[in-house]
């Protein structure tokens, strides 16, 4: 145009035009150039949050290690305890299994003495219940008639004697005739202390019934009463005699029971502590499974992490090169951005 020396007018439509153009021309690339800052941008956000989630699990994983390394030396520790407890444990339960055997011999020995003691004891029984069976015969009329005789047979003075002599009373008539007065005469006889008789007084209750003619049958054909006296005189020489010979297996019996009582006890009181302890373990074991537990799922979970943890570093680390090609691309998107309203 100005080689051919004319003149180009723009006129206002044109201009409006061209100012349209550049408008929508300008829009569209500002909108372009933007949108992909953005999602550079973006990608950027999206390793900061990266790095800040893989620092987050480091630091994690370090406290899930210290719990693991924590619930390791508990149950290292509960373990040393079991194993002392179940030791003792074991100790006393062989202590009480012995004792308990120990314990059974000594009863069963316990036994023989008392069968023993109860044996011979009973060689004096039936005289005795003998004796009380005839004595539990007589009324007040039957006493009467003893005690009626002015001048007494022989045979009823001497059964009179010798009943005076077992209860240790002076051996005469006059005397006999003061005990069968007493209303409770019978209740002393049937209740009599028959443990308790003298050596002096059993030598002279023997001399009486060492006599032949001194028998219950022979005492009975005078007087029934007297008869009943006198198979209860011969009933006490017996049992005072059998007695003697019964009273140190009674003694030694009484011993043995009381030894036996006390390891009974004793035994029971171990058996108690052993089951305490048993029981203690038990707890003790299941506390320590418990933590064995808990320290697994620790210990896979920190491995979880471990492995995650890993990953994302080898990611982080990867894309560490793009960051700052991505971070070079946004700066350069910025100053087209900046220089669009020339270019364009």
């Amino acid at each position: 145009m100005a080689e051919m020396k004319r003149k180009n007018y723009v006129t206002p439509t044109h201009y409006l035009e061209l100012v349209k153009g550049y408008v929508s021309l300008l829009v569209e690339k500002n909108t372009e150039i933007g949108e992909m800052a953005n999602k550079l941008r973006n990608g950027l956000d999206k390793l900061t949050e990266a790095r800040i989630q893989v620092e987050e699990m480091g630091v994690d994983l370090e406290k899930k290690k210290d719990i693991v390394a924590k619930k390791q030396k508990e149950c290292q520790d509960l373990l040393v305890v079991i194993v002392e407890k179940r030791m003792s444990a074991d100790e006393q339960k062989k202590q009480v299994e012995a004792d308990s055997e120990r314990i059974g011999k000594e009863e069963a020995e316990t036994k023989i003495l008392a069968d023993d003691a109860r044996r011979d004891l009973a060689k004096a029984m039936p005289a005795l219940e003998a004796a009380i069976d005839a004595l539990e015969k007589l009324d007040k009329k039957a006493i009467s008639e003893v005690k009626a005789y002015s001048k007494p047979p022989d045979l009823v003075m001497k059964t009179m004697a010798a009943v005076m002599t077992v209860m240790d009373k002076t051996p005469s008539w006059q005397q006999a005739k003061l005990e069968l007065n007493d209303p409770g005469f019978l209740t002393k006889i049937k209740n009599f202390d028959k443990d308790n008789i003298s050596d002096s007084t059993l030598k002279k209750i023997i001399k009486y019934t060492k006599d032949p003619g001194f028998t219950p049958e022979a005492v009975t054909k005078v007087s029934s009463a007297a008869g009943a006296l006198c198979l209860w005189v011969h009933a006490m020489r017996l049992y005072s005699e059998v007695y003697r010979e019964v009273e140190p297996k009674r003694l030694k019996l009484k011993m043995a029971e009381e030894t036996l009582a006390k390891k009974q006890s004793d035994l029971k009181a171990a058996t108690e502590r052993l089951k305490d302890i048993q029981e203690r373990v038990q707890a003790l074991k299941f506390q320590y499974d418990e933590s064995m537990r808990t320290k697994d799922e620790l210990t896979a979970s920190a491995e979880e992490l471990k492995v995650k943890l890993e990953r994302a570093e080898k990611l982080v680390t990867g894309l560490a090169g793009e960051k700052d090609r991505w971070e070079e691309s946004v700066q350069a998107y910025n100053e087209q951005i900046s220089y669009l309203p020339g270019d364009c």
